[in-house]
């Protein structure tokens, strides 16, 4: 496969899968390419790769930076705004990931307490989907660690 058709697909396929994750086909898209540059692009560089709206690129790359994803550099003397993929976003945006799952999980942990008259049920099945996130946080958290001490 060559350079370009590489890099086509892994723009067209990081749409796809953040597309089946319910987020927009262009933030997956916009993210592919940043994946596939070795040097900043600006946003107008952006939107014409993708054949999209500056507008549309606008939006999803700030929803990209909030995410961790990547980062504006500074303004230079054109008024052309430049990005770059941010070094360690994989494993922030999993971290931050799993920050909010932990925050989700506290208000499922307060039904739990307050579950003291409720059906056998309702509680059987609470405890499970508790014991069930937290071991699955416990584990990435873990995969996590270990990715950090095996990157070189």
């Amino acid at each position: 496969m060559d350079d370009s058709t590489l890099r086509t697909s892994v723009i067209e396929r990081m749409g796809e899968l953040l597309s089946d994750f319910g987020l927009n086909p262009v933030m997956g898209r916009v993210l592919g390419l940043l994946l596939c540059e070795e040097e900043p692009i600006s946003l107008i560089r952006i939107a014409q790769n993708l054949g999209v709206s500056k507008a549309l690129v606008s939006i999803q790359i700030r929803r990209l930076e909030r995410l961790g994803y990547c980062r504006k550099l500074p303004t230079t003397k054109t008024r052309k705004h430049f990005y770059v993929l941010e070094p360690d976003y994989l494993e922030f945006s999993y971290r931050r990931r799993i920050s909010k799952e932990i925050d989700q999980l506290s208000a499922f942990q307060k039904l739990r307490s307050q579950s003291t008259s409720a059906p056998g049920i309702i509680k059987d099945r609470l405890e499970e989907f508790l014991d069930f996130n937290y071991f699955i946080i416990a584990e990435q958290q873990k995969a996590l660690e270990k990715w950090g001490g095996d990157k070189p």
